[in-house]
């Protein structure tokens, strides 16, 4: 672990990560974090294409005791929206078997300066 790493752990009350793959690595990851003797929070953690769904991963956090957070955007239950955040442009993606909608973003290409 860098200096810097090491600071910013031993400085704050709280750990949270993100971990976007398997669920073998997200709890591979919480036994790294647990050595800091903190509380621990997954801020993001869906990729289903990746293996981490709800199915997955919500039975590891809670053997752990790893607060987790979901983030939706939606304006009305029936009506997701996607604001573009980071230089991003929101895109959904229409699941025809199920009916439920996804939004993810999509990198705007930057023009050189």
């Amino acid at each position: 672990m860098s200096p810097t790493a090491r600071i910013q752990i031993e400085e704050s009350d709280i750990i949270s990560f993100h971990k976007y793959e398997w669920p073998e690595n997200f709890e591979a990851r919480i036994h790294e974090l647990q050595q800091f003797h903190r509380p621990i929070l997954c801020s993001e953690f869906m990729a289903r294409g990746a293996g981490s769904t709800f199915d997955t991963i919500l039975p590891i956090a809670q053997k752990y005791h790893v607060a987790l957070i979901n983030w939706v955007w939606s304006k009305e239950e029936a009506r997701p929206i996607c604001p573009g955040i980071h230089g991003s442009v929101p895109m959904l993606r229409r699941n025809r078997r199920s009916g439920s909608t996804t939004c993810f973003m999509k990198r705007k290409a930057i023009p050189d300066a």
